[in-house]
């Protein structure tokens, strides 16, 4: 019986660490851009008190800023429920960093980022290598513009080695983890081997030692109990 009351109680507390784990994302805010050619263009914003970088080549039309007077795609992460995970809610509208040539793209943050989420929207037909492992945490959703015909032409799927994915020959739509801690002397990096036009990406982070924060009391209640029951 003491077994039996002990699990129960023990589930009871683990329960509350998917609430605990679904922090707000907090997504960059693309600020300016200084296009120069593929593959010195950048792209600069801010996550929180961390700048953030994206060097390599971009679609100067369509990619989005905040603060711009008029976007082309003023809805381009909609609908929210196509980029919700685990960790918390998707991008907002409308930050966006556009792709079109094949090449690759190098992230530098200012402070230590550790599992960094990157959300991606229309990536038809890509064949994408990152410089570490990755999660797929979400995909297969439709977008207000690209990828509304159904879930199975939308998603990405992972490669044998976990450390990129191929999109559909539809529009591929959800958000990726990459694995590790990255800086400016450790930028994270990703290689599409195809060109495509338009696809594009955005990066956020989560706010991990929070949500431990949260659950670590819980857990030191419950350990206490089951001692004292024991």
């Amino acid at each position: 019986m003491k077994a039996a009351i002990k699990s129960f109680v023990f589930l009871m507390a683990l329960s509350t660490v998917p609430a605990a784990l679904a922090s707000t994302v907090t997504w960059a805010n693309w600020t300016s851009e200084n296009y120069q050619g593929n593959p010195s263009s950048t792209v600069t914003g801010n996550i929180g008190s961390i700048t953030v970088t994206a060097t390599g080549d971009f679609v100067a039309g369509d990619t989005q800023l905040t603060g711009q007077t008029s976007y082309p795609w003023p809805n381009v992460w909609s609908p929210e429920t196509t980029y919700h995970t685990v960790y918390g809610n998707g991008p907002p509208n409308p930050d966006i960093i556009a792709l079109s040539n094949a090449g690759t793209e190098t992230i530098t943050f200012s402070q230590s980022v550790t599992n960094p989420l990157i959300a991606l929207m229309s990536w038809n037909g890509s064949d994408v290598t990152f410089n570490s492992t990755i999660k797929i945490l979400t995909t297969g959703g439709p977008n207000n513009y690209w990828g509304v015909a159904g879930a199975d032409l939308n998603k990405l799927v992972i490669n044998a080695t976990s450390t990129g994915f191929t999109g559909p020959n539809g529009e591929g739509n959800g958000v990726i983890q990459v694995l590790g801690t990255f800086n400016l002397s450790h930028p994270l990096t990703f290689t599409n081997a195809n060109t495509e036009y338009w696809h594009g990406f955005t990066v956020g982070t989560v706010p991990l030692p929070a949500a431990l924060f949260f659950v670590a009391p819980a857990l030191a209640g419950v350990f206490g109990f089951l001692r004292r029951k024991a």
